[in-house]
């Protein structure tokens, strides 16, 4: 079960980047040239305009606030809490959470939520910023804000490897 458990969190985390965009992609519309008719970009059958777009907007704003936020979140508050409550190095915990902090350092055992809302953010430049020099300006902002943090404090595990 634990093993099981451990491959959910690795699937989950890997595809939560690939997750937010698909999320996002109903964001994206784009003027079909012959029809003068704004679709989506993914699906040039959904009209920007109508219903089933104005739904689809909802039920996205609705999954990205559930995974795009809400689990990074999810993941910062229950680290943390077994942390503070000194049982993040418990043998059961370490079975049940470990993938999600053995790379890390016992004061950022959340680290993997602070990469996801780094990609996040990167992401809802992409996808909002109308020009692709906006775009990389923002999120080279984001990427100097993230290198300063990791100089300020490093989140990886010293490895040590015998000789």
């Amino acid at each position: 079960m634990n093993s099981i458990r451990k491959v959910g969190v690795i699937i989950v985390t890997l595809s939560y980047t690939s997750q937010c965009r698909k999320f996002l992609s109903a964001f994206k519309c784009t003027e079909l040239p012959i029809s003068q008719k704004t679709v989506l970009l993914s699906d040039n059958s959904v009209e920007c305009s109508g219903s089933e777009y104005s739904r689809l907007i909802l039920i996205c704003i609705g999954l990205l606030i559930l995974v795009g936020a809400g689990l990074p979140s999810f993941i910062i508050w229950k680290l943390r809490s077994l942390h503070q409550n000194g049982e993040l190095l418990l043998a059961s915990m370490r079975q049940r959470y470990g993938s999600l902090y053995d790379l890390y350092i016992d004061e950022l055992p959340f680290f993997d939520a602070i990469i996801m809302y780094r990609k996040l953010m990167m992401l809802l430049a992409v996808t909002f910023l109308s020009t692709g020099s906006l775009q990389s300006a923002v999120n080279c902002a984001i990427t100097v804000v993230y290198l300063a943090l990791l100089r300020w404090k490093p989140p990886f595990q010293p490895i040590f490897i015998k000789m």
